[in-house]
Parts: C-alpha cells; sequence; structure tokens
C-alpha cells in the first residue's frame, strides 16, 4: 500500500532545501532531487506521517561523501553495507561512504517521522580548491577518530546540537544571503558533530545529557514559549512546574541546549526582540522595554549596550540616519535619471 506524503521542499542552485511538495513512496525511493554541484551542502528536511502497515524508504542516494541525519520525532533506521542502524528522537549520526554505497533510510510504521538529513558529497576533481582541501581535511580528521570500518558515529543526544539544527530549520531560504548564511550553520553543525567525536574518543565515555528524550522535548516548548511571549514574567518555579524538571536539571538543559542559563536565555530573547523592534518598528524605547517585559529603562540601556556596543537610543539615531542618507541617494539618482 502507498500513500502520498508531504515532503519540505524548496530547491537552490548550490544548496538544497526543500519544502513544500507531495509525493508518493515510490517517488521518493526512485526520483528525490538531487544536488549536481559537489561543493555544495545539501539540506533536505522531511515531515512524513507514515499511518500504514508498510515500512515507507527514503534513498539518500549512492554519492561519496559525509551524510548527517538527525530526527526530532519518529524513530529512524537506515541501512549501508546490508547493515542497520537506528536513531531515535534528538538523536544525529553522521556516516562516510566511502565507496558510494546506497544509503536508505526507513521509517517506523504508524507514525509522524520529522528529520533533516545534511550531505556533504566529496568534490570532484582533484585540484588544491577550497572545497577540496576542506573536505581531506575533516574526511582525515573523521578516519583517523573513527576506528570502526562502517566509519559511522551515532552517539548520545548532544545538546550543543539542538538549537543549531532549529535555527537552520527555521531559517528563511527567500535569497542568496540565507543561502550563505545556511551553509555557514551547517558548517558549525559539522563543528559540532566533530566536537562530540573527539569528546568521546578523549573520554571513552558518552555522558553528553542525562536528560530524557522527554525531558528535552519539554524545554523545547519551554524555549518555544519564551521566544514566542518575551514580555510574559517568568520564573524558575514556573518552569520547574511546567516541564516536571528540578531546578538544577533545568539550568542542566539549557546550559546544553542554549549554552546559557535560564535567566540569561531570557535576557538574550527580549534583546532580540527589542532589537527587531528598533529596526522595524516606530516604538520609541520606553514602549520598547514594556513591550519586552522590562519596567527599567535604564537597565535595558545597560545590557543593550553590553550586547550590541550602542545604547538603545544612539541604535536608533544610527539606524534612522542610515535610512535616511539612503533615500536622499535614492532621490538624487531618480533626479538625474
Amino acid at each position: 500500500m502507498e500513500r502520498s506524503i508531504e515532503i519540505l521542499a524548496k530547491q537552490y542552485p548550490s544548496f538544497s532545501f526543500y519544502r513544500g511538495r507531495s509525493h508518493l513512496a515510490k517517488e521518493i525511493e526512485e526520483n528525490l532531487p538531487s544536488n549536481e554541484l559537489p561543493h555544495a551542502f545539501d539540506y533536505y528536511e522531511y515531515s512524513i506521517d507514515t499511518e500504514t502497515d508498510k515500512r515507507l524508504k527514503v534513498n539518500l542516494g549512492n554519492s561519496e561523501g559525509f551524510f548527517f541525519l538527525y530526527s526530532w520525532t519518529g524513530n529512524l533506521s537506515f541501512r549501508l553495507h546490508d547493515k542497520y542502524w537506528e536513531i531515535l528522537p534528538f538523536q544525529s549520526v553522521i556516516l562516510l561512504n566511502k565507496y558510494a554505497s546506497e544509503i536508505v533510510i526507513e521509517l517506523e510504521r504508524e507514525g509522524n517521522n520529522h528529520f533533516c538529513v545534511i550531505s556533504f558529497k566529496r568534490p570532484k576533481g582533484r585540484g588544491t580548491t577550497p572545497e577540496n582541501s576542506f573536505y581531506m581535511r575533516f574526511r582525515e580528521m573523521f578516519v583517523n577518530h573513527i576506528t570502526k570500518s562502517d566509519s559511522i558515529f551515532i552517539g548520545q543526544p548532544y545538546l550543543k546540537l539542538l538549537e543549531k539544527i532549529n535555527d537552520l530549520a527555521q531559517m528563511s531560504q527567500d535569497n542568496w544571503s540565507s543561502k550563505l548564511i545556511m551553509q555557514g550553520m551547517i558548517m558549525q553543525i559539522l563543528g559540532l558533530k566533530m566536537e562530540q567525536i573527539l569528546d568521546t574518543f578523549a573520554t571513552e565515555e558518552e555522558e553528553y545529557c542525562s536528560l530524557t528524550q522527554t525531558e528535552i522535548d519539554r524545554l523545547q516548548t519551554v524555549s518555544h514559549d519564551i521566544r514566542e511571549n518575551p514580555s510574559l514574567c517568568y520564573s524558575i518555579d514556573y518552569f520547574c512546574k511546567e516541564t516536571g524538571l528540578s531546578p538544577s536539571k533545568l539550568q542542566e538543559g539549557f546550559k546544553k541546549i542554549h549554552n546559557r542559563t535560564v535567566i540569561d536565555y531570557i535576557r538574550h530573547i527580549r534583546l532580540e526582540k527589542a532589537l527587531e523592534l528598533i529596526e522595524t518598528t516606530d516604538m520609541n524605547i520606553s514602549e520598547i522595554v514594556y513591550s519586552i517585559g522590562l519596567t527599567s529603562r535604564s537597565y535595558f540601556s545597560k545590557i543593550f549596550k553590553n550586547k550590541y556596543k550602542l545604547s538603545p537610543k544612539a541604535y536608533q539615531e544610527k539606524l534612522r540616519s542610515e535610512l535616511e542618507t539612503r533615500s536622499l541617494v535614492e532621490l538624487k539618482v531618480c533626479e538625474s535619471a
């Protein structure tokens, strides 16, 4: 039985990001779009409802290079060299496909699967291009630390990766500058996965996260609530009740996901929201202070300046001055045309 399933799909000439098309399961296996530029990263994101008695498959092809998989929801298994490995929610895997073997992901029956795949294929040609140099250095470091012949590393959930992957998935892909930012974020994700590998073999342990998958999911929900409603009056007690975590586990989770304490994260989100309001609205500074949940304008000015190196008022005036200058230039161009 085949069922129509949804793929997140959108494509760029040198950076693939798939969001918003529907395919039959058979079409996914046989006609998965691919990017022919070997020096670029490819990013595929899938949201698939299986609700069927058949295990659906996603064929990643048989290109030589690195493949990074991350699962938000659903248990995945992937096949390489006729061997199977399983990825649980919040786990990630990186593998080196040395011999251009076929890689297939199988989805569990009757469930929702949300996952992404980043591919980093071996560049064509043998010259000393930046792409070749980076690929070969990454490959050498990976092979030197992965002693298994399969060249695969999974590891425990590594929460430093979680925030970066979420940021990547939420990026707008409408312009070329976004594409460059996304490629930079992918470099960070690959670097963090390599960091996990180095830490694992240095300590011979994988004690990166003492949180369960359910606890990680609750922390993600709390982080989302803070981003969506930065003006609310939050407290550690409130978050502990919402998540069922102790204060120490709550702080541990935020440190590992966001590399910040809970209070630092709230402050960070409020300042980002304040910057957005200064840049996109005509609100005065007092209105912005109130809208992000603060009451002291002097405190807001202090923490804003610490982060952005200008006071809110100075930043606002600088922005307006730049806009006025740009408008005058555009007006002169129009008059001379």
